[in-house]
């Protein structure tokens, strides 16, 4: 949040955009079926805010990419055994997610913003 009460948002790329290599694809379209033999169980990593600054208020999360698994369409035409329509990818490859991890400054550091009301009877003067 900047000193006038706008909030900020900021992007973190670990890997620059599009030069990501692709997992693969284990999809079988024509038994609307995959296997989960690519990508990685677990991901752990450190990772610091080059811009944290202690007195602000912060939002972390992580996003990831899933395996591609078949689409809800191509279940329903092997369940109703005919192609897959044309008109829509067989595959999809879903976003996910980490929870959030908040960051609340003690009170004693913490700037004060003008539009955030509800910290301000918290905060000293």
């Amino acid at each position: 949040m900047t000193t006038d009460g706008a909030h900020v948002s900021t992007t973190y790329h670990t890997v620059p955009p599009g030069k990501l290599p692709p997992v693969g694809n284990t999809v079988d379209v024509k038994n609307a079926s995959y296997t989960n033999t690519i990508g990685d169980n677990e991901l752990s990593a450190v990772w610091t805010d080059p811009d944290f600054d202690p007195s602000r208020h912060a939002v972390y999360y992580v996003r990831v990419l899933e395996i591609p698994t078949p689409r809800w369409s191509t279940y329903d035409a092997k369940a109703l055994g005919v192609v897959p329509p044309a008109m829509v990818p067989a595959t999809i490859q879903e976003r996910a997610w980490a929870s959030p991890i908040w960051y609340t400054p003690e009170p004693s550091v913490a700037k004060k913003a003008s539009s955030y009301a509800g910290l301000r009877n918290y905060l000293p003067e």
